[in-house]
């Protein structure tokens, strides 16, 4: 009896205190995982020979300012005037190239491409 009344006064002890503040912390994580591009296409490699003339190109090209800027950089003028020889050849692919590039004064490229010109045979 004498144990009641003790559990008794003492929640009755507790009810009569000021109430505490309660403070709650929310807290929020999230996770993004990198995952590999997937892709149903099926790739095969082509394989074939070159055949390379024998003969070394040397073909200069003059890029004016808009064409640099529309360009933008220098691989960008390499990939270009390798395709203007390329295309003045009749050729699939360039071999040993290299390539000599001059700023001028009014802003323009001049850029000077030397290698060997080759076509594509036996494809597989």
């Amino acid at each position: 009896m004498l144990m009641a009344a003790a559990l008794v006064a003492t929640g009755v002890m507790v009810s009569c205190e000021a109430p505490k503040t309660v403070t709650t912390v929310e807290e929020h994580y999230s996770q993004a995982r990198v995952l590999d591009v997937q892709t149903k296409a099926d790739i095969k490699t082509v394989q074939g020979e070159l055949k390379v003339n024998p003969v070394r190109v040397e073909d200069q090209w003059i890029f004016s300012r808009e064409e640099v800027k529309a360009l933008g950089n220098l691989n960008e003028i390499h990939a270009r005037a390798a395709f203007k020889t390329l295309q003045k050849h009749e050729a699939d692919e360039l071999v040993a190239p290299l390539y000599d590039v001059h700023s001028n004064p009014d802003g323009s490229y001049t850029v000077t491409v030397l290698g060997y010109t080759a076509k594509f045979v036996n494809w597989k």
